[in-house]
């Protein structure tokens, strides 16, 4: 069940086998995947839940209720730009262009190479490719029906003799609108909140909107997941309706490498190696 902030005006209390923070491709692949071998799963998303017809060119209603911090993250080093995270329902699936290109073997190789990853190997991971592949849909369009700066695009490749072709995307029927960024409104664009996550909720998974994490509890060694604590936010005031306590007895974070990263780093937990916030770790 997808629930709505209206529903709440004083504190509650829900038990779940599994609580999972965010509800973008990580939390609602796993959302699926729980609720399929029958566990109770509860889903809390920072964001709202939205509809095809929520979508439309407003780039600055986009910003506020797509994006997190309003788009305006910023990463810093050699120079400053803008980094940007999706939240609601579907995550950065909602705002991205639904690229879905199978991850190279030779980049595979090159992550495991990197990271030490010994058993991440491009055999061990087609199956998982195989598995999304078998539920969210993807389709290659015909390049007439992208539009003129596609085709322009190619024929320059063409004339540099480079190689190049349409990228598979994950949608059904897309019509070529240009504003992916914004939510599709056509509904073309297959994010998973109508796959993964509608998959879920049918098999029982509860999902909170606009419910932002507070803080988690644990034993007193600070090594075992007791309960967590979220705040459920009015969506036009921002203001808290009621707080929220979900106690189980897992917990997976899914909140993005940033979002993840900065609960583990407030909270105390899981950085006995010193890693949590680098290297993209979440």
């Amino acid at each position: 069940m997808m629930h709505m902030p209206r529903e709440f005006d004083s504190d509650f209390e829900v038990e779940a086998d599994v609580v999972i923070v965010g509800a973008g491709p990580g939390g609602s692949a796993a959302a699926y995947e729980l609720t399929r071998l029958g566990r109770k799963v509860v889903v809390l998303e920072m964001g709202g839940a939205y509809v095809p017809s929520d979508f439309n060119r407003n780039g600055t209603r986009a910003l506020k209720n797509l994006y997190q911090d309003s788009g305006m993250r910023l990463t810093h080093g050699n120079s400053f730009f803008v980094t940007m995270f999706g939240k609601g329902v579907g995550g950065g699936s909602l705002v991205n262009s639904g690229i879905s290109f199978r991850p190279p073997d030779k980049a595979v190789r090159r992550w495991a190479d990197e990271g030490g990853l010994r058993e991440f190997t491009p055999e061990k991971l087609k199956p998982y490719v195989d598995k999304v592949e078998s539920i969210v849909p993807i389709e290659v369009k015909a390049i007439e029906d992208l539009g003129r700066n596609n085709i322009v695009f190619k024929d320059g490749l063409e004339k540099l003799s480079y190689k190049g072709g349409v990228i598979p995307r994950n949608t059904q029927g897309c019509q070529a609108c240009g504003i992916c960024f914004y939510g599709c409104p056509s509904g073309a664009k297959q994010s998973v909140d109508k796959n993964f996550m509608a998959l879920a909720v049918e098999g029982g998974a509860e999902v909170y909107t606009y419910a932002r994490v507070m803080g988690v509890e644990t034993d007193s060694g600070g090594k075992v997941f007791q309960s967590l604590f979220a705040v459920i936010h009015d969506p036009d005031t921002g203001k808290p309706r009621s707080r929220m306590t979900v106690k189980a007895r897992h917990l997976i974070l899914a909140a993005g490498a940033v979002g993840s990263a900065q609960l583990l780093l407030k909270e105390g937990l899981a950085n006995s190696s010193g890693q949590v916030g680098r290297k993209g770790m979440g």
